[in-house]
């Protein structure tokens, strides 16, 4: 085929072999056995979290309750707040309910107040 003889010169990759830096690999596995060690570490805790779960459900055999529920086992007391409040200089709608224990939105709503909610000093607000 080839009548003259050719001669090739390779380069210096090809004379050694192509191979991937060392520290390449170096990385990967480090970091695959960092993974390994890690992941059996975080298996560990939530086996014991889950068995420290049900050694307490074990102990403490509560009975759940509803937020907002009524606790008959308190005494019920009655509120002694006011019917009324008369705006102070200073006052806001806020501190007002705040200071009687009533959510200011109940206040606003039985005053018909809209926002952005001044008050003027003398005037009575109704609390119930």
């Amino acid at each position: 085929m080839f009548s003259r003889k050719q001669n090739f010169k390779l380069s210096q990759n090809l004379k050694m072999g192509i191979q991937p830096p060392s520290s390449q690999g170096t990385f990967f596995k480090v970091s695959g056995v960092i993974f390994l060690l890690l992941s059996i570490f975080l298996i560990k805790n939530i086996y014991q979290n889950l068995n420290n779960v049900v050694e307490v459900r074990q102990i403490d055999s509560v009975t759940p309750e509803v937020l907002g529920a009524f606790d008959q086992n308190q005494q019920t007391t009655k509120r002694t707040t006011p019917a009324t409040y008369t705006v102070s200089k200073g006052d806001t709608l806020f501190n007002i309910a705040q200071s009687q224990g009533i959510n200011w939105v109940v206040i606003a709503s039985l005053n018909d107040l809209k926002a952005p909610y001044t008050l003027k000093p003398g005037t009575v607000l109704k609390l119930r």
